[in-house]
């Protein structure tokens, strides 16, 4: 495969240090056993991904697959990653992504812009059925639009935003609207968006929302969503039809015969639940799963083992997502710009990249993913220098202890860090241990991301949360900017009217030059202000049995969206 061969050798070479896991199946041991026996791979083939035989793709045979398991299968009520890369498989859009980012019909077979690009029409495909066999109309797109942004649906703020330039929505979703004003239904297969100012990702993000069945959830209080059955069943008009979900155990899939873009070519998909990378990568070999890939690549210490066995194939990703530590500014201690400046010149991002990674990482100082053309390599990042870190905190007033733990006016330096890093991702600890160099004492608390997120993270509860931004899920840098760094939406307090305006202006043109600059000077603003500490995005490399042909994509997320169009070459 000369394209991986090319990309391993670009990366940096491993550095010394190697860690160590222990490995558990998430699962009992009946279910494994009937899956060791029903759902082994066909024979291994010398054949490389995203070819075509010459007779066309195979039909028939079913793929097991080991990735996240999502919370829900909801698309109305999540903005979390799990949900938005399980989706997909059940929903559709209006629009759906080319591999080179750009909008592609998908609901919609075709659309108009106005000449000041504030008006989009949209024609619908005719003849597509959900799941159960309702039509889709234009009511269902109007009602699914609406649901993002209902006033009592909390958990969807941050998808609420990528409709805020709609005319109408903030009202509707403030409460002093019945509807969007700006959507309206033409005919059963024609939509009109009005927009009140330029949103330059309006194709690729708003209309690439997926689409619910007005049908099914009309009558559904929305505070009761969540509670539904269908949000753990989902009925889409997408390639898959779920059969079963078995928390801790699998969720299953069945071909839909009917789908719009013709049927997967697989008659099953299966996404196994494993409880790590490691266990999942010996799942791997054995062929009990037969692909491993996106949030559950294989281990960076098990890669070259990975290349070297001929019964797999490798393929190596930009990663998925940018390793970061939020710093809370609820908490007074870290008000001060000289003490989170001294944090970021006490933590070593090499070392992290060398240790962790092996040197399978990439290092960018922001939000934005490395491969998006908005994205700022040389961001100025305080890094790496214990002296400079020492003399900030010094002139914040804060001096050594005799246990070795900064005080002042009978503090300690002394804080939270809830986690939802793994052993298999231990950054958590690597930075305690960086940190305590400079006499700062970290208190790391890992928990499940259940536990973290709503009761933890959601209420404000930590002082620095050790997160991952999963950026590489994203159709256009403007995705998580406003619900996770404007100063109305995010989760750390951090406010800063420049930066506000920046995320806002950065889609308020179409000319991507101009938004380009734009989003450099956001991420030189916010990297300066040090709310976050970025980390790294280690690479994310997938493995699958030979014989399964998986079409090329420039990352995982896309190819996790190909499943339609995998097959088994015999």
């Amino acid at each position: 495969m000369s394209e991986d061969s090319n990309y391993w050798k670009s990366r940096s070479k491993a550095a010394a240090l190697r860690l160590t896991r222990r490995h558990t199946l998430g699962l009992g041991a009946g279910f494994a056993g009937l899956w060791l026996a029903a759902c082994a791979a066909p024979s291994s083939q010398s054949s490389q991904g995203g070819t075509t035989t010459s007779n066309g793709p195979k039909q028939g045979g079913q793929v097991i697959i080991y990735t996240g398991h999502p919370d829900t299968l909801n698309p109305a009520i999540s903005p979390v990653s799990t949900t938005i890369y399980n989706t997909p498989l059940f929903y559709n859009g209006l629009t759906k992504p080319g591999d080179d980012y750009k909008s592609l019909p998908d609901l919609a077979e075709s659309w108009d812009v106005s000449s000041d690009s504030l008006t989009y029409t949209f024609k619908l495909r005719k003849n597509v059925k959900f799941h159960d066999g309702t039509p889709f109309t234009a009511d269902d797109v109007k009602f699914s639009w609406e649901l993002y942004c209902h006033p009592d649906n909390l958990p969807a703020r941050q998808l609420a935003g990528f409709f805020s330039a709609v005319k109408g929505a903030k009202e509707f979703t403030a409460g002093q609207a019945k509807e969007i004003a700006g959507v309206q239904v033409l005919d059963p297969y024609t939509i009109k968006a009005t927009l009140t100012d330029i949103y330059a990702p309006f194709l690729s993000i708003s209309a690439g929302q997926m689409i619910m069945p007005k049908k099914l959830w009309e009558n559904v209080p929305v505070k009761e969503l969540g509670a539904h059955p269908a949000s753990r069943k989902p009925v889409g008009t997408g390639p898959w039809v779920l059969d079963s979900w078995t928390t801790n155990e699998s969720i299953v899939a069945h071909a839909y015969p009917e789908y719009h873009e013709g049927r997967p070519n697989l008659d099953k998909l299966i996404n196994l639940y494993v409880a790590d990378q490691g266990t999942g990568f010996n799942l791997l070999k054995s062929k009990e799963i037969n692909v491993m890939g996106l949030y559950s690549s294989i281990p960076i210490d098990n890669v070259a083992e990975a290349k070297s066995d001929n019964r797999l194939e490798t393929r190596g990703f930009a990663g998925l997502a940018n390793m970061y530590a939020e710093i809370n500014f609820r908490n007074p201690l870290f008000q001060d710009l000289r003490v989170r400046q001294a944090i970021s010149y006490a933590t070593d991002r090499k070392a992290i990249k060398d240790s962790l990674y092996k040197g399978l990482a990439t290092n960018i100082n922001g939000p934005i993913h490395p491969t998006f053309w908005a994205a700022k390599a040389d961001t100025t990042t305080y890094d790496n220098d214990l002296n400079k870190a020492k003399d900030l905190l010094a002139q914040a007033g804060w001096k050594m202890g005799s246990d070795g733990i900064l005080e002042k006016d009978g503090q300690k330096f002394r804080f939270n860090v809830p986690s939802i890093q793994t052993a298999n991702n231990p950054y958590d600890v690597v930075l305690q241990e960086q940190w305590k160099r400079v006499g700062i004492d970290a208190q790391i608390q890992r928990m499940d991301f259940a536990s973290f997120w709503a009761p933890i993270y959601l209420q404000g509860k930590h002082d620095i949360a050790a997160l991952n931004l999963p950026f590489g899920l994203y159709l256009d840098p403007d995705y998580p900017l406003a619900g996770y760094f404007a100063s109305t939406l995010n989760r750390n307090k951090y406010n800063n009217p420049k930066v506000d305006e920046l995320i806002r202006t950065s889609t308020a043109t179409l000319d991507r030059d101009e938004r380009k600059n734009r989003y450099f000077e956001f991420q030189e603003t916010m990297a300066k202000d040090v709310p976050h500490l970025w980390l790294g995005v280690p690479d994310e490399v997938w493995g699958f049995t030979k014989g399964l042909n998986i079409p090329q994509k420039p990352n995982g997320y896309l190819t996790i969206r190909s499943t339609k169009d995998w097959y088994w070459e015999s």
